[in-house]
């Protein structure tokens, strides 16, 4: 799954309601974050972050403190 404009930095996983300066609607912005963690958290979806420092792609995995965090560790 490919991040888009939706999410910016792997810490909106953590902190959906952070916003960014492009996004036009932050309410909307930090829902359609939300939905997105709780769509693919501990799915074994390959995420791709367009805008994310390296590394762009990994997994989103949910802690033992229930918060989701991009893993990119997670696909070896």
């Amino acid at each position: 799954m490919i991040t888009g404009d939706h999410v910016h930095h792997p810490v909106q996983f953590i902190e959906p309601d952070v916003a960014c300066l492009s996004d036009a609607d932050v309410v909307q912005a930090a829902a359609t974050r939300r939905a997105f963690v709780e769509r693919y958290a501990d799915t074994g979806t390959l995420v791709i972050g367009t805008h994310f420092p390296a590394p762009t792609a990994g997994l989103l995995r949910r802690g033992g403190d229930g918060a989701v965090r991009f893993v990119a560790d997670g696909l070896r």
